[in-house]
């Protein structure tokens, strides 16, 4: 399941939920470090990290919430640019 919203401060939200099994909490903290998986033969463990270096390279940033047979919820936050050139002037003059 996934949903948008614009929040209170200057950002568009997105989340992405699923019914898996969870994350643990010990987990948690290691997510988005690049190489860390818990599947031992499948994951290479890059893409939880891929998905943080582009929300950075954007100004954004991605949170999750997660228990045990509960699914997970990732949170992703982009911040809305104000328009810093008319419609009609090129950005590349």
């Amino acid at each position: 399941r996934a949903s948008s919203k614009r929040g209170d401060r200057d950002e568009v939200s997105i989340e992405v939920t699923d019914t898996g099994h969870g994350i643990h909490a010990s987990d948690l903290p290691k997510i988005f470090r690049t190489f860390f998986t818990t599947k031992q033969k499948k994951g290479m463990g890059l893409g939880l990290s891929i998905c943080e270096s582009i929300m950075k390279a954007h100004g954004g940033r991605i949170a999750v919430e997660s228990a045990p047979s509960r699914g997970a919820t990732f949170s992703l936050y982009l911040p809305i640019e104000r328009r810093r050139h008319p419609r009609n002037e090129s950005i590349l003059a």
